[in-house]
């Protein structure tokens, strides 16, 4: 019984490193790229970043 319930937590385990280690999406990397560019863009043409309202 002890072996049954220690093999399902096991189980369970693996499926959860999976989900975790899932790569992003492809909208995922375009947004994260496009983010990158915008950023690298206003330090290369001395542009100031704009201020992030708090929600």
């Amino acid at each position: 019984m002890a072996f049954g319930v220690f093999l399902v937590l096991v189980v369970l385990a693996m499926r959860e490193v999976k989900m975790v280690g899932a790569a992003p999406s492809a909208a995922q990397c375009h947004e994260e790229r496009t983010l990158a560019m915008k950023a690298c863009m206003m330090v290369v043409f001395g542009k100031r970043q704009p201020r992030h309202k708090a929600h």
